[in-house]
């Protein structure tokens, strides 16, 4: 398969978060034992008990704005809009709003006025809304941009439509031409101007080809009876991607995705990576919250605050997030493996393999098998691992826009790892016969070349390791096995400034540090290479290897 982007959006907002605790953090000097309670609960994920001795510590002391910044957030995550606009309102009688001498902390009065307006919308209330997004403390363009984004959804409705047209075009920096012409076929769609809406979608998609803009995009045709214009989207657009995906993904949707003002501005917070810039994790972390809140429809919100308590380490917040999506949505296969990953990070996988076995996308797909084959493969269960995989290039065989070069690839590993070089081999090559140049394929033949001592394969080994280090320059273990090149064949000082880099990008790795340590005897380094070798003893787990290391501590080479 032609691997493309599928979720790049969400992977650019996921980048953009610094994964830290910081929204958690106690920030406090009070000594209350709630407080205390509270802080530890929400550290440990258990926002139900945090927020119990929240609201208790908020009716002692109601304009505390740590207790308020975490209620609200609270509220935000259990879809409780009406009660977070309560909050809202406390913090925006904060003194460090309505003073003109100082800011509050995290500039916590943005993320009131915009539950603030939020609210405003769903109860019809259009002018109060309006102002709530023309009330944020703005700094720069990108903020004043974002607000009039949020303004233009306030006043998207059938009678008001043209206000949010005039508002988007006030934003006329040409860093925003794909926001501001998608925005307008979505404002245009929910107004029922067609031929508007269906061009401006086409502009979108000259700018921007993502995926969440094509099923917006298709739900509308749908809606619409554009049979034709469809089947030229699909075929534009669509011709790389795996049949089953395409399937998912172009049935046919009547329903609306984007209903109404709020759908809208899920989607505006949804592309809060393109409109705001200097915000803080807080912020971020806070929009992702809220937008996955305000809307059912706009499913793709879900998926990256489920992603986003990944990050946490939260898992099982991110579990039922991902749980939450339905099943019949395109992103229910990345969904359902989401789960399947979090239970093998978590050190069960037998439960993941369970869950996968047991999942009706998964367990006839073909990455759903490819996917069962690594968990076999972690475990050291070579036999499976192979069998599983051949499964699922049965799968795809004769599908001539599928390329299986990562299915032989991994079979490959699995038979080098069982010992069998000929097959492993053979299977390495295949993949490479799909994508001869992938830099991870061509790393591990040629790294094995060299390790096995296939003298004349040498040759073949440089030239495979160059090219895979001509693509990923810092890839730690690509510049190890080219370090191993010169190692075995006796280019001792250009093996070390090779070992002397991809140690500083590795410092942790036992294979990096044992051949590091090789070299620095071979140029007389001694107690340097008895320092890498203890190294590479005290992270390795692998009893053969450390008893090999062992005999190079005492003996040397």
């Amino acid at each position: 398969m032609h691997k493309k982007a599928i979720y790049i959006s969400i992977i650019f907002f996921l980048i953009s978060i610094n994964h830290s605790t910081a929204f958690f953090s106690a920030g406090n000097s009070s000594n209350s034992g709630e407080y205390l309670i509270a802080n530890i609960s929400i550290n440990i994920s258990d926002y139900d008990t945090s927020y119990e001795y929240l609201k208790k510590v908020h009716s002692i002391n109601p304009y505390k704005q740590e207790i308020l910044e975490k209620l609200i957030f609270i509220e935000t995550m259990k879809g409780n809009l009406s009660s977070a606009n309560k909050y809202a309102e406390k913090i925006l009688q904060l003194e460090c709003v309505t003073s003109l001498y100082q800011r509050c902390r995290n500039n916590i009065e943005f993320q009131a006025q915009l539950v603030k307006g939020i609210y405003n919308i769903s109860k019809g209330n259009i002018g109060e809304a309006s102002n709530n997004f023309n009330n944020f403390y703005l700094k720069n363009v990108t903020q004043i941009n974002f607000a009039r984004i949020l303004d233009a959804w306030s006043w998207a409705n059938k009678k008001n439509f043209n206000k949010s047209i005039e508002l988007i075009d006030s934003i006329n920096s040409n860093d925003y031409q794909f926001i501001t012409i998608f925005h307008k076929a979505l404002i245009y769609d929910l107004a029922n101007e067609v031929e508007l809406a269906e061009v401006y979608f086409d502009q979108s998609l000259v700018l921007n080809s993502e995926i969440y803009i094509i099923n917006l995009y298709l739900s509308f045709l749908d809606r619409n009876n554009k049979i034709e214009k469809k089947k030229q989207i699909i075929e534009k657009y669509l011709s790389g991607y795996d049949q089953d995906f395409i399937k998912r993904l172009t049935k046919f949707k009547p329903q609306r995705i984007i209903s109404s003002e709020i759908d809208g501005i899920s989607v505006a917070l949804f592309n809060t990576y393109e409109l705001l810039r200097d915000i803080n994790d807080n912020q971020k972390f806070f929009i992702i919250n809220l937008a996955s809140a305000i809307s059912n429809h706009f499913i793709e919100n879900k998926f990256v605050l489920a992603d986003t308590f990944i990050s946490l380490s939260d898992y099982q917040t991110a579990i039922k997030i991902f749980k939450s999506i339905p099943a019949d949505n395109y992103l229910s296969e990345i969904t359902a493996l989401k789960i399947v990953n979090i239970y093998s990070m978590s050190g069960d996988n037998q439960k993941a393999k369970n869950y996968l076995m047991n999942n009706d996308l998964l367990k006839n797909s073909f990455q759903g098998l490819i996917t069962l084959g690594n968990l076999h493969r972690y475990e050291s269960q070579w036999d499976a691992a192979i069998d599983t995989y051949m499964t699922a290039i049965e799968k795809k065989k004769n599908d001539p826009g599928f390329n299986l070069w990562d299915a032989y690839y991994k079979i490959g590993i699995s038979y080098e790892r069982k010992k069998d070089w000929k097959k492993a081999e053979e299977y390495l090559l295949k993949a490479l016969n799909y994508s001869s140049f992938q830099p991870d394929v061509l790393n591990y033949l040629g790294y094995t070349y060299l390790d096995l001592d296939i003298i004349p394969k040498f040759e073949d080994a440089r030239k495979m390791l160059e090219e895979a280090l001509k693509q990923k320059p810092d890839d730690a273990y690509i510049l190890d096995s080219m370090a191993w090149y010169y190692f075995k064949v006796g280019k001792f000082n250009e093996s070390l400034q090779l070992f002397e880099y991809a140690i500083l990008i590795d410092p942790s790795d036992p294979t990096i540090n044992d051949h590091f340590g090789d070299v620095l005897w071979k140029v007389g380094k001694f107690s340097q290479a008895r320092y890498q070798w203890q190294k590479a003893l005290d992270i390795n787990e692998d009893k053969i290897v450390s008893k090999r290391i062992r005999k190079k501590l005492i003996l040397g080479l």
